[in-house]
């Protein structure tokens, strides 16, 4: 069960996330204090008394944050993560376990494990509103009432605010014995897609755009696009350096996803987001050089 005080909890960390004049802003060393399910002081130099004070630490912490892409697979994160390459390790599907099922890898207790700890982790860093995806990886199809339950539970415990709908696989990538990777899709559910793009139309028009075009991905269409300006430390085989500067422009930095050698299998946004700031590091001091 979630712990209750008898007062106000102060938290601090290296940053918090405030809010000020219509912007937010990074505060250093700054201070949150909530009061049961209420968010009472962000800033410094919190001028009450309060029942417990938490130190984060080297920590970030955003308070009252909404998160629309909520991965709630830690399990398959996990092995993308610590066991590169993914075709060799499990982040991609066997081809004899996909002619096989799909089945279920995974016991309802485990199921739920997961979910309660990917909700904890997301309310510990400030996050009180989720809309929970899954990859479904090692899924026969997609999450059942009782794996939703017991999410909803574990929720409800951890005071988080939880939209959950089902995600289903319509397709997959599979190695072959002779370690060639191969896509196994079909298209589905087009119907209800329609109904979803024809609202969507309208909302936006009713917004004031007065041009709104749709267009359906297929498999030619990837989501994640990188490369095609790959950084590296040899100007023969890459076009950038280690600091996404142009090996030929010594001016030009590229700050995108190009600089990748290759798809990392995972969402890049918060690499590309690391690497943009390494660069900027980079640029500041060289221009102090001069």
């Amino acid at each position: 069960m979630t712990q209750r005080h008898d007062g106000p909890v102060l938290l601090t960390a290296r940053w918090v996330v405030g809010h000020e004049a219509g912007r937010h802003r990074l505060l250093r060393d700054g201070e949150i204090v909530f009061e049961r399910d209420r968010i009472v002081f962000v800033g410094f130099d919190y001028p009450g008394p309060v029942a417990r004070r938490i130190n984060y630490g080297n920590a970030l912490i955003g308070p009252g944050f909404i998160d629309l892409d909520a991965l709630s697979d830690l399990d398959t994160t996990i092995l993308g993560f610590d066991n590169q390459p993914a075709w060799r390790k499990g982040r991609v599907w066997p081809e004899d376990y996909m002619r096989a099922g799909p089945i279920e890898m995974y016991t309802p207790e485990e199921l739920a494990f997961q979910k309660r700890y990917a909700f904890a982790e997301l309310i510990r860093n400030g996050i009180t509103t989720v809309l929970p995806i899954a990859s479904l990886f090692y899924r026969a199809w997609g999450e059942t009432f009782d794996e939703f339950a017991a999410a909803a539970g574990a929720a409800e415990k951890l005071g988080l605010r939880v939209y959950l709908g089902p995600a289903y696989r319509t397709g997959n990538t599979y190695v072959r014995s002779d370690g060639a990777i191969q896509l196994n899709w079909r298209r589905s559910n087009l119907r209800s897609h329609a109904t979803f793009v024809d609202v969507a139309k309208r909302v936006l028009k009713d917004a004031g755009f007065p041009i709104v075009l749709s267009k359906p991905f297929g498999t030619d269409t990837p989501s994640h696009q990188c490369g095609t300006a790959r950084f590296g430390t040899d100007p023969a085989a890459s076009v950038l350096d280690t600091h996404c500067r142009s090996w030929d422009h010594p001016n030009l930095f590229v700050i995108d996803a190009s600089f990748f050698p290759s798809s990392a299998a995972l969402n890049p946004a918060l690499t590309v987001a690391a690497q943009a700031l390494r660069a900027a590091d980079h640029i500041k001091q060289r221009l102090q050089e001069f």
